[in-house]
């Protein structure tokens, strides 16, 4: 997996992903395949419930072994707790339904532990909105 310089495999990182739908689930799964401590929130406990097997059945449908599985779903925690979700990360990934006033409060409720504890590094999922009205009402 290629991050740059920001991130390489390694559990010692770990990742958050916001947002456990269908593109939620998927950057998750891709991050745990690489060995990353990955946290996912979503304030939808329904959506979270469900979080595990929807990882579990992609990873069937790519032709990965019930053993590999269970290991990669070991990396991933489900949280409806975004500040518990936050400790600790590295980065951040938004991956939230695309309601421009939605991802705009996400990421003015992740300004400040980004900014004063994490000096992580934060990215929206590609969107058809424009990135700088999501940050518009950040400091």
């Amino acid at each position: 997996m290629q991050m740059g310089v920001i991130l390489q495999d390694n559990i010692e990182q770990k990742v958050t992903i916001i947002g456990s739908g269908l593109m939620g689930h998927g950057i998750a799964l891709k991050f745990a395949q690489h060995g990353f401590a990955v946290n996912v929130y979503d304030p939808n406990n329904n959506s979270l419930s469900t979080l595990l097997d929807k990882v579990k059945t992609s990873l069937s449908q790519m032709s990965v072994s019930e053993s590999r599985i269970k290991n990669i779903v070991s990396y991933i925690k489900a949280s409806n707790n975004l500040s518990e979700s936050l400790k600790s990360s590295e980065f951040i990934v938004e991956a939230v339904p695309e309601k421009l006033e939605l991802k705009q409060n996400i990421f003015e409720e992740i300004e400040f532990p980004l900014v004063f504890h994490m000096r992580g590094h934060a990215s929206n999922n590609i969107s058809p909105l424009k990135v700088l009205r999501y940050f518009s009402l950040l400091k």
